[in-house]
């Protein structure tokens, strides 16, 4: 039964992910998309963008089912898709200079671009604490909020930026409902992780209440 669930998890998934592309496949021609190595490298920057930024949101959603192993594993993919997202993207400024390519790469007065950069670079903190450092079970749920501070960041990216998602109505209305229902999942994580951290056991009233009354008799 856990198996079939997951199942079904996975393949919706892959479902809200695959219809992101499916919009954005219908804005051109196909061919036009891929008819030289520039318009190729910056299609699969797109494409690495939208499935990553849709994953990022799912994250948060998929969490409030409390499926670690899928949280995890989509969390991973779209941090790799999210660093390519940028690397396809610069590529194609190698036919002109290697500089003008890091430069594309390094913050600079266009915010709309830094504000990806920070979220990409929140969600490598991330990475390094989920892989290389080991955290108690309660800094392990806390180091997660780090993932609600790079998914701000990506929000101000994505909506700022002139991308196609800013030129299609309906690409932009899919994501922007990923992003309301990713946000409202993330501020209940975050109300129940503090109402189960900080709220005081029962037993403990309980305790207090006895001595008290002890106290008084």
């Amino acid at each position: 039964m856990p198996q079939s669930k997951n199942i079904i998890f996975y393949t919706a998934i892959i479902i809200l992910s695959i219809i992101p592309i499916s919009i954005w496949i219908t804005m051109y021609p196909l061919g036009d998309r891929f008819i030289n190595l520039n318009t190729t490298l910056t299609s699969l920057g797109q494409i690495s963008g939208l499935i990553g930024m849709t994953l990022l949101c799912l994250v948060f959603i998929v969490n409030i089912f409390k499926k670690f192993k899928i949280h995890h594993s989509i969390g991973t993919i779209s941090f790799i898709l999210l660093i390519f997202h940028p690397l396809f993207l610069a590529a194609k400024y190698l036919a002109l200079s290697t500089k003008q390519a890091a430069l594309f790469l390094l913050p600079g007065i266009d915010w709309s671009i830094n504000y990806g950069i920070i979220a990409l670079l929140v969600m490598e903190i991330l990475l390094i604490l989920t892989f290389f450092i080991k955290l108690k079970p309660v800094h392990w749920k806390a180091s997660h909020m780090l993932l609600g501070i790079a998914f701000f960041f990506s929000i101000l990216h994505v909506f700022l930026i002139q991308s196609d998602i800013s030129r299609n109505i309906f690409l932009r209305y899919y994501i922007f409902a990923l992003i309301i229902i990713g946000i409202i999942s993330l501020a209940y994580r975050i109300w129940h992780h503090y109402r189960e951290t900080y709220k005081p056991k029962i037993s403990e009233i309980n305790e207090k209440d006895d001595n008290k009354n002890e106290t008084q008799l």
